[in-house]
Parts: C-alpha cells; structure tokens; sequence
C-alpha cells in the first residue's frame, strides 16, 4: 500500500476521480478562477482517494508489493 498527496488550485471545488487505470488516475475538479470548464490534474498509476482537505488530496494505492524471503538465492 502507497499513499501520495496532490495539491491542487487554492480554489479547487467538487474534487472528484475521473478514471483510473493502471496506468493513470485523472482527478477532475472546478474552479473560480476558469468558470465553466474541468480542470484535470493526472497521476501516474491508479489511485483512489483517502480525504480532501481544502485543496491538498491524500490518495491511497493499494497495490501489492512483493517480496522475495527465500533463502536460497545465487545472488
């Protein structure tokens, strides 16, 4: 599991996931300063939110990591 964090506008109203893939999570979310348009805000990887606050998004990635324990490597 990963978390990152996205800042977006000081202004960033109806913070919201667009899509998310494997490849790219798209973060939609309006705006005063352009009235009538989405502004999108993409990450790498597929994220979901964990909480908002103001304009700060903490995400969570709840990929696996796996690690190799075994004891017999030829490294």
């Amino acid at each position: 599991m990963k978390r990152t964090i996205a800042t977006l506008l000081t202004d960033a109203q109806n913070i919201a996931i667009k899509s998310a893939t494997e490849l790219k999570t798209e973060i939609t979310f309006t705006s005063p300063t352009w009235p009538d348009k989405t502004c999108i805000h993409i990450l790498s990887g597929r994220w979901e939110i964990e909480s908002i606050n103001r304009n700060v998004v903490h995400l969570i990635n709840h990929d696996k990591t796996i690690t190799d324990h075994g004891t017999n490597s030829n490294f």
